[in-house]
Order: structure tokens, then C-alpha cells, then sequence
């Protein structure tokens, strides 16, 4: 399916983050790359910034690792398989990083470099932000405003997929269990919350980092969250 760039559309179908960890990737010669090793995501806007692919080595062992812009991978209609179109002695040839040392995927310069690798066109180019706001370097105040401007924080869903969430007076409310993603237009759906043996379906914007980074921040009381529609 053609790239959504915008990230607001309703999805027309979703993925678990879990279950796209692990993922192959394969180019058009039908050669295996690598898997998906995980996925970054921007804390603030909710957007799917990369894709953590694992090529080389054997069992797990001296693999090398390459950032994927998403808007590069396509997704298989039973979700299973990712395609990019990349040749495997390019990828050989291609700046990657160790497992051992990861990038700061928030800073410009190697999200530009990256997204010039992989012939993307870098999604902050299109933000239509006012010239005005563009010079004093306004945040944007919601997730809707932001989805256009480059990350200034990044976070690897498989350490949200195990975060604590606690409430603004401190109390624990559960762990995220999974991230739901809507793959097409690269953006996080929802937090799945685990609480009291019920999951809820949190949208993303409501979830913040604690200023520590530990855990996750939710707005809400017990009682509102034990009263919000749940699922098992």
C-alpha cells in the first residue's frame, strides 16, 4: 500500500508492536536481510521514526544494526514480512551501528543522513509550521502539531512494551503491555495498560516519560481507569 503521511487518518488496520519485533525483511530479489530488532518511536508526537534492522552475524551473535527510515518498509498483508528495497551488498556497505551503541536517532544531522541513504524524503520537510513559529522554535503544544516537526526525543518500544505507568500522585496504575501501530501511516496508536488483570487501550498523547525517564505518566485515578472500557 501507498505511504499515509498523515498520521491522523483513521487506520484501516493495526499491528502489535510485539508481534512485528522479530519480523523478516526481505528485498525485491527475495533475499532475507534480517529481522526487525525493534522499533523507535518519538515520545511526543506518537510517529514511528525508524525500524531497528538486525543483519549478519549468527544467532544474534555480531549482528550489525541499520536504521530504517519506516516511510522505507512495507509491510506484507499478513503482517510477517517487510520489504525495502535494498540490495544485500549495499546494505553490507552502509553505515549501521553495534548493539552495544546505539545512535541518538533525535539528532538532525543522522536523521538526515539516514533518511538520504534510504532515498526517503525526510517527513519534517513537509511540516507547513509558520515562518514566525520556525524562527523562535515553538514547540508545538499537541501531538497533532508535532507530527511534522523533527524529534527532539525517541524512545525504543521495547522498552515501553515493560514500563511502569503511574499517576500524577505517584500511585502505580500497571505496566504497558504492547503498543498498538497503525504501520501504513507510521504512527502509534495506543499503549496497551495492563490493570488488574484487564488491558486498556490508552491513547498515546496521555502517556508522557516521567522526568526520570522510569516510567510513564497517565492522568487519571484508579477508579477512572478501573470504569474505562477495557478488553482481556
Amino acid at each position: 500500500p501507498k505511504f499515509v503521511n498523515d498520521g491522523f487518518a483513521m487506520p484501516r488496520n493495526w499491528q502489535k508492536a510485539t508481534d512485528l519485533m522479530g519480523a523478516k525483511v526481505m528485498n525485491k530479489a527475495d533475499e532475507k536481510l534480517g529481522q526487525i530488532e525493534d522499533i523507535i518511536v518519538d515520545g511526543d508526537s506518537g510517529r514511528i521514526l525508524f525500524g531497528v534492522l538486525s543483519f549478519g552475524g549468527f544467532l544474534g551473535v555480531g549482528d550489525k544494526l541499520f536504521a530504517l527510515p519506516w516511510s522505507a518498509l512495507r509491510l506484507s498483508g499478513d503482517g510477517k514480512v517487510f520489504a525495502l528495497d535494498v540490495d544485500k551488498e549495499t546494505l553490507k556497505q552502509a553505515a549501521g551501528f553495534d548493539k552495544t551503541n546505539w545512535p541518538n536517532f533525535a539528532d538532525a544531522q543522522f536523521a538526515a543522513a539516514n533518511y538520504k541513504q534510504y532515498k526517503q524524503k525526510p517527513y519534517w520537510e513537509s511540516r507547513t509550521a509558520g515562518a514566525e513559529e520556525k524562527q523562535i522554535g515553538r514547540t508545538p503544544a499537541n501531538s497533532r502539531d508535532r507530527w511534522n516537526q523533527e524529534a527532539s526525543t525517541w524512545l525504543k518500544a521495547s522498552d515501553l512494551c515493560c514500563m511502569t505507568v503511574r499517576n500524577e500522585q505517584d500511585v502505580e496504575l500497571g505496566k504497558l503491555e504492547d503498543l498498538a501501530l497503525d504501520t501504513e501511516s507510521g504512527r502509534v496508536l495506543y499503549g496497551i495498560l495492563s490493570h488488574r488483570g484487564r488491558l486498556h487501550a490508552i491513547p498515546m498523547p496521555s502517556l508522557r516519560s516521567s522526568s526520570d525517564t522510569k516510567h510513564l505518566v497517565l492522568n487519571v485515578n484508579e477508579s477512572q481507569l478501573a470504569d474505562s472500557m477495557s478488553f482481556t
